[in-house]
C-alpha cells in the first residue's frame, strides 16, 4: 500500500480528536475563534452589556439605528460591523483613544414603544466620556433631522 495514504497511529489519534472536537463544538465556535484572531469578535462587548450606559428614546428602533449610523458617519468614526436585525453597531477610531478600541451600540425595543440604546466598551474612560456625547448626538439627529431624509441617507 502507498505510504502516502497510511496514517501513523499518532496522526490517526490526532485526526480523531480534532474531528470529535468539531462534532461536539460545531462550526460556530470556529467562526468566533476566527473573529477573535482577526479582531472583529463582538463577544466581549456583548458580555459587557448590563454594565454599559443606557438611554431610552421615544422613537422606533429603526429610526434610532439609522440616526446612530448617521452620527458615526458625520463624526468620521469607523463603523466596521452593522447588523440591524440583531440591533448592533460596532465602531472604533474615536479621537484621543487607540484606534482599535471598540464601542458597541446595542438597540432593543423597550416598554411603552421606547427604544433602549446601550453603549458598551472595554475602555471605561471612553465609555464614560463618549456615551453622553453619542446619546446627545443621536437625540439631536432624531429631533433636528427629517426622519425620511435620514432613512434615505442610511440605505447605502
Amino acid at each position: 500500500m502507498n505510504s502516502l495514504f497510511r496514517l501513523k497511529p499518532i496522526n490517526l489519534i490526532l485526526a480523531s480528536v480534532i474531528s470529535c472536537g468539531l462534532l461536539v463544538t460545531g462550526c460556530a465556535s470556529l467562526r468566533e475563534a476566527e473573529k477573535k484572531i482577526w479582531g472583529s469578535s463582538t463577544q466581549a462587548l456583548e458580555k459587557a452589556r448590563g454594565k454599559g450606559k443606557v438611554e431610552n428614546f421615544d422613537y422606533s428602533l429603526s429610526d434610532c439605528f439609522d440616526a446612530s449610523r448617521e452620527v458615526f458617519k458625520k463624526e468620521g468614526v469607523t463603523v466596521f460591523l452593522i447588523n440591524k436585525a440583531k440591533g448592533l453597531i460596532i465602531a472604533m477610531g474615536f479621537p484621543d483613544v487607540i484606534d482599535t478600541t471598540q464601542v458597541g451600540v446595542f438597540f432593543e425595543k423597550a416598554e411603552n414603544g421606547l427604544t433602549k440604546i446601550e453603549i458598551t466598551s472595554l475602555n471605561p474612560r471612553l465609555l464614560e466620556t463618549l456615551a453622553p456625547v453619542i446619546f446627545s448626538d443621536i437625540n439631536k439627529q432624531l429631533k433636528g433631522g427629517n426622519i425620511e431624509k435620514l432613512k434615505e441617507a442610511t440605505k447605502e
